[in-house]
């Protein structure tokens, strides 16, 4: 092989790496170690941060906390003039309307979900909710209270909102706390 022939093929290799070194540098230039290491978002240990430094990203996740802080009163606001503006009181006469249209339509439920099915305990719990008054007294059953479980998981404030309203029968983060410290956490759903 001559020489003029080897340089072909380390040309043709360098140009085949180029736009992915270009990118790389391009990268390292927009973030320099410096700024890099003071973002929140950063992934680099406190212990190799000097105490300047982390005194910027602390300032910056506090400002980033703050401005997440009032994204959610902006939208608990928005939601809560929708609700007030849009929202229609129930009274008692119209709760039990709605109870016996529940009942006489719980066999089509019934036949329409297997028995089970999270969405027919889903309705035979709300079912049970609706025609108690009072929900201390509520057996809840052990699926429905792992979905809860999990939507507290997602959002404890949202799952509150949601259960205040009343719309749908929820049992109370107490009792949700319960039943957490009383079975035992595994990977994976039973």
């Amino acid at each position: 092989m001559t020489s003029d022939e080897n340089s072909g093929q380390r040309y043709n290799l360098c140009t085949s790496y180029r736009s992915t070194l270009r990118a790389l540098l391009s990268r390292h230039e927009k973030h320099d170690a410096d700024t890099s290491r003071t973002d929140p978002s950063s992934h680099a240990s406190f212990s190799h941060v000097s105490s300047p430094e982390k005194c910027i990203r602390y300032h910056r996740e506090h400002q980033l906390r703050v401005a997440y802080q009032r994204q959610v009163n902006n939208l608990q606001m928005k939601l809560q003039a929708a609700t007030e503006e849009r929202g229609i009181s129930v009274d008692s006469s119209q709760h039990d309307d709605l109870l016996q249209i529940m009942q006489d339509n719980a066999e089509a439920v019934c036949e329409a979900h297997l028995s089970g099915s999270f969405g027919r305990v889903f309705w035979e719990t709300q079912m049970k909710a609706a025609s108690l008054d009072d929900a201390r007294h509520m057996r809840w059953d052990p699926v429905m209270v792992r979905w809860c479980l999990y939507l507290r998981h997602l959002s404890s404030s949202a799952y509150e909102m949601i259960r205040e309203t009343g719309t749908i029968k929820l049992p109370s983060q107490r009792m949700l706390r319960d039943y957490t410290y009383h079975t035992k956490a595994v990977v994976g759903q039973r």
